[in-house]
């Protein structure tokens, strides 16, 4: 008898924080669907057992490993747990991605590429939410050269149960959740001091046999030190580091724009923009009959200090007053992060700004195609690292309450402008680059 219980729609971004994940329980078996899943080993070895989440599972190799997070609740003694995007994983494989229903409204979107689980999968909601899970995976990653293979659509509305059915034992056990309980871990500990102890028994009779060991081991560290090192090549400078931060900008930009007037000598104040670079204040205010430019240049003169810039060959419409950011300490605006992984951190930024609310008008991405190498060119041209992506973002919320606790690796802002229109109404537009790892 399958019993339904507590289900989740978003994950946690905090290690600190639990995942509830969505358990489907059958007995003494319980497959977990919604499982946070990051990059690394975080759930292999000892580090396991510093997580926040009571299970965890690891999936794949080196560079290509994830680790899977998860804290089910109503969990019954003597269950087995084990993770259905493993089993996806495990099933179908390759480049695939499918949307199963779990019971009732309920649905699971679980995905992977090139053989590898995406932790932009194993999304758990309703219809529209795994749809738009699906819409998001598909627009941020590529799949290998057969193309995406979809093992279900949401109108086939094939069961969950079809994964796991006939699922061997040997991918059983690939796809168990193991514990993070501190108990577990005083036992491996125990084991370790066993182990100790075992070796210092063992000592006296392999002294000489440890010696051997210890002088070929520092004859072999000495040749590879001797050996010369292969050259590495080259990698080009990262431009986020030459790049005004997040908080730098935002700052200097209100700090900035505290003093402005709404009108100057009958001028309006129509539109005002925050760059980086230049990296300054520039405010636009709209002509207004029967004020002379020679007024208005005057009056802001005396206002703010500075000179009033005018497109006289066009009958000067508007006028314009630029503010270059003061700062004492300008290397304290800079930084030079190592970025993150692609489908991570542009699922990260996402949310972020969904939980903003910006429905009304959605953010999307345009990545900066790097020039090709031409052909004949010498193999020492510096590489590049990473990957850029620029976006753009209009709003009526104020730039401090959007950004406002994001996750700014990787992240950099170009401009931050504002505009009023006839009616009063206001608008921010927000624009910037992604910087992830290639």
């Amino acid at each position: 008898m399958m019993k339904r219980l507590k289900p989740v729609l978003f994950r946690p971004t905090s290690r600190r924080e639990r995942t509830p994940g969505y358990l489907l329980a059958d007995g003494k078996t319980g497959w977990v669907a919604g499982i946070r899943w990051v990059q690394g080993g975080v759930a292999t070895g000892l580090t396991r057992y510093r997580q926040a989440d009571s299970f965890c599972i690891a999936a794949g190799k080196g560079t290509g490993q994830v680790s899977g997070l998860v804290s089910p609740q109503d969990v019954r003694r003597g269950m087995t747990l084990y993770s259905l995007a493993m089993a996806f994983l495990l099933a179908i494989g390759g480049s695939s991605y499918g949307i199963y229903r779990l019971d009732g409204d309920r649905w699971v979107f679980l995905a992977t590429v090139r053989g590898r689980l995406s932790v932009m999968g194993d999304i758990t909601g309703s219809l529209n939410d795994v749809l738009m899970a699906r819409n998001q995976f598909l627009e941020f990653n590529e799949p290998d050269d057969a193309g995406w293979h979809c093992a279900a659509e949401p109108e086939q509305a094939v069961s969950w149960q079809a994964l796991v059915r006939d699922l061997p034992r040997v991918h059983l056990r690939q796809a168990r959740l193991r514990s993070t309980s501190p108990a577990r871990l005083l036992q491996v500990a125990a084991g370790v001091v066993v182990l100790g102890l075992l070796a210092l028994w063992l000592q006296d009779a392999s002294s000489r046999r440890a010696r051997q060991a210890a002088a070929e081991a520092a004859w072999r560290a000495q040749q590879a030190v001797e050996a010369p090192q292969p050259e590495t090549q080259a990698q080009l400078p990262h431009p986020w580091a030459d790049r005004m931060t997040v908080p730098a900008l935002l700052s200097q930009c209100r700090v900035s724009r505290a003093p402005l007037r709404m009108a100057v000598e009958g001028w309006p104040l129509t539109a005002w923009e925050c760059t980086a670079s230049p990296a300054g204040l520039r405010l636009n205010y709209a002509a207004t009959p029967g004020v002379t430019v020679e007024a208005f240049a005057r009056q802001v003169r005396v206002l703010y200090g500075r000179p009033a810039a005018f497109n006289l060959k066009d009958g000067a419409q508007g006028g314009e007053v630029f503010f270059p950011f003061e700062t004492t300490a300008p290397a304290a605006w800079l930084r030079d992060e190592l970025p993150g992984p692609a489908d991570t951190r542009l699922m990260t930024l996402l949310s972020d700004l969904q939980r903003r609310d910006i429905r009304h008008s959605p953010v999307s991405f345009s990545e900066v195609t790097p020039p090709e190498t031409a052909p004949g060119t010498k193999s020492d041209v510096p590489v590049q690292t990473w990957r850029e992506y620029t976006f753009s973002v209009t709003t009526p919320l104020r730039p401090e309450l959007l950004l406002a606790g994001v996750d700014d690796t990787g992240l950099r802002l170009s401009s931050i402008g504002f505009t009023r229109s006839t009616q009063g109404q206001s608008t921010y537009t927000i624009k910037g680059s992604l910087y992830v790892q290639k």
